[in-house]
């Protein structure tokens, strides 16, 4: 246990690497003006819908590791608090690409409607 402990302590205090983002459809957005609008727009939905039931699953994660006691108490007291924080990390980073893909598909859905009427 001494050895685990002490392995994980090294890992702790080492530097850590800057985090990266890996996502093809980050690069088909990039490429959005050369893509078929209404399939791109598909793709942002979907990943929205994923995004809301991702999110709801980290939602109840954390209300059952908070149990009873109100968040601030629980970020205060709370016996667990790495995986809260953790956990905490998913949520935001779902709420974020969810809101992303909204946004992305509402600005193509408005490009598309406007190139029409041209």
């Amino acid at each position: 246990m001494a050895l685990r402990h002490a392995v994980l302590e090294r890992f702790a205090t080492s530097v850590h690497k800057p985090s990266f983002i890996r996502d093809d459809l980050l690069v088909k957005v990039q490429a959005a003006g050369h893509l078929d609008a209404g399939e791109l727009i598909a793709q942002l939905e979907e990943r929205a819908v994923i995004a809301d039931a991702k999110i709801e699953l980290f939602a109840g994660l954390l209300r059952r590791m908070r149990g009873d006691r109100r968040e601030e108490e629980f970020l205060r007291h709370g016996d667990r608090i790495g995986p809260y924080l953790t956990c905490r990390r998913g949520l935001a980073f779902e709420e974020g690409d969810r809101d992303w893909c909204r946004r992305s598909a509402a600005i193509l859905r408005e490009r598309r409607t406007a190139h029409a009427e041209r």
